[in-house]
């Protein structure tokens, strides 16, 4: 199957019939701007990009759902949680993460910011 060109897209995947472009962004930290990387592979510079990844989720608003995002529901934020290989929230302070796929209260909410761009919606 043959990928997509575009900003912060890499190649499709098949997994089981389903199709799914996995998308990227990154901030910015030196010039305090969220882009989207027209070549990602050269762009990436870890002093420079924070990368965040598309879950793959959307908002009831259909706002794409990435990385690092803040949603309405008590503040919570969107985090990969390594041990369990699956997307998650937590909240500012907590050492715990819960998985994303199993909360009606998350997936009704909307994105509000993220933790770069608005660290202030994590108080």
């Amino acid at each position: 199957m043959r990928g997509r060109e575009g900003k912060g897209l890499l190649p499709t995947i098949d997994r089981g019939g389903k199709v799914r472009i996995i998308k990227f962004r990154s901030w910015d930290s030196r010039n305090k701007v969220m882009e989207t990387p027209d070549n990602f592979a050269n762009d990436i510079d870890g002093d420079k990009y924070q990368i965040m990844q598309y879950t793959g989720l959307k908002d009831y608003k259909g706002v794409e759902i990435y990385e690092g995002d803040i949603v309405s529901w008590q503040g919570a934020y969107i985090v990969w949680m390594d041990k369990l290989g699956c997307w998650g929230f937590t909240f500012k302070g907590h050492e715990y993460s819960t998985p994303l796929y199993h909360d009606d209260n998350l997936l009704q909410s909307q994105v509000v910011g993220n933790i770069y761009q608005n660290p202030e919606l994590l108080e």
